[in-house]
């Protein structure tokens, strides 16, 4: 543990896509997300975080239709983005498939896209990206990007995520590790084993939930700092507290127990801009946490990652410890308490009620895991007790 990294970090990633989901460069799913983003939307997202974090930095990420497509409006959204980037440091990068790579495509295909997209983001920046933004993204796919272009980070993993938007991807630790190139939600035991990018998860979840499953407890198992299942679905009061309760108990209640805390979210322009309780759920969710936690500092992924770097260069000294209480909403059961600790070598959760304590995690990291060649829905680690399967509530 580098107690020099000891604080409070913030990161936000924004999805600008032409579709919900593009599965291939020709196939797409779900509705025309265009109206959402708009000129107008963009800046009014970049003005709002500025409020709060006059220096913070977020990322950008495009998807295959928002990067390549040569219509008028589609420039124009490129080009007040690279205005933002330029004004405040903000990055800009390549979102594939919709973020589900994997799914739709085959690993060659994946790095195909990555190479034109980098290619197009070059031409407008100068630069290659540091980093590359998804839901999840293979171990393959992750080397590839950090030997040929220097990528640092990948925003690229939903902890706990089993049977959700055809993706299954349950298995990895929670906070930032290095993965490993048998799979990309493995951490890496050694150095020769080891990606030198930094895996981040996506969204910020309520614990006590998330070891519950789609099929059982609906929208609940993806319950935490995102609309979607928060606002979307309780309307905005309720939908507000549970992304402020969430917050909290990873800035404040897990203070003690981690070498730094942070909180993450991925944000889809399509989403934020659905109506204005989302709007102004994301805009006094931002109030809260600058004044409550006046040392936060909201970082682009990128930026993260270098911070990250300079205490962590391996996983050899990650050990995270969460002691996570339900917060009184939906399933997320006040007297229910999740404690997890993970590392490189296991994960352990264990779920306290009523004073009894029962193993609902136990997943050691083996060398004999390997990830599926693909495209491929399902890319879980299961474990010796897995929370998806040894708790049906």
């Amino acid at each position: 543990m580098m107690p020099e990294m000891k604080g409070r970090y913030l990161t936000l990633n924004f999805l600008v896509r032409r579709w919900q989901i593009e599965k291939t460069r020709f196939d797409h799913s779900g509705e025309d997300e265009t109206k959402y983003c708009t000129r107008e939307n963009i800046k009014w997202i970049s003005d709002i975080v500025r409020e709060n974090f006059p220096h913070g930095n977020i990322t950008w990420a495009l998807s295959w239709e928002a990067l390549m497509n040569p219509n008028s409006y589609w420039r124009c959204i490129r080009e007040i983005i690279l205005q933002l980037c330029e004004k405040y440091r903000d990055d800009i990068t390549f979102n594939p498939a919709g973020g589900f790579p994997n799914v739709y495509n085959t690993k060659q295909q994946v790095n195909e896209d990555i190479d034109e997209a980098f290619e197009v983001i070059k031409k407008l920046t100068d630069k290659y990206p540091k980093s590359i933004v998804s839901w999840q993204l293979s171990a393959e796919n992750l080397a590839y990007i950090r030997e040929k272009y220097g990528a640092k980070v990948a925003s690229a993993h939903c902890w706990s995520q089993e049977a959700v938007d055809n993706l299954s991807s349950e298995g990895s630790i929670m906070y930032p590790y290095y993965p490993s190139r048998r799979h990309y939600l493995k951490p890496a035991k050694s150095r020769e084993d080891m990606i030198d990018i930094l895996m981040l998860d996506v969204i910020s979840l309520d614990l006590v939930t998330a070891r519950l499953r789609m099929d059982n407890a609906g929208q609940d198992c993806r319950m935490g700092v995102q609309p979607i299942e928060t606002v979307l679905r309780f309307g905005y009061q309720k939908g507000f507290e549970i992304m402020k309760q969430v917050t909290d108990r990873y800035f404040q209640d897990n203070w003690e127990n981690l070498p730094f805390v942070w909180v993450t979210n991925q944000l889809e322009m399509s989403v934020i801009h659905r109506n204005n309780e989302v709007r102004r759920a994301f805009k006094n969710w931002l109030d809260h946490i600058r004044k409550i936690y006046k040392d936060v500092h909201l970082l682009k992924i990128a930026d993260f990652s270098e911070l990250f770097r300079k205490h962590y260069q391996d996983n050899s000294k990650i050990q995270y410890s969460f002691r996570y209480r339900g917060i009184g909403i939906s399933s997320s059961d006040p007297e229910k308490e999740v404690l997890w600790w993970m590392n490189k070598d296991y994960r352990l959760g264990v779920l306290v009620s009523k004073n009894t304590a029962q193993i609902m995690d136990y997943l050691v990291y083996t060398d004999d895991i390997q990830e599926p060649q693909g495209p491929e829905s399902n890319w879980n680690i299961s474990g010796i007790v897995s929370q998806k399967k040894s708790l049906r509530e």
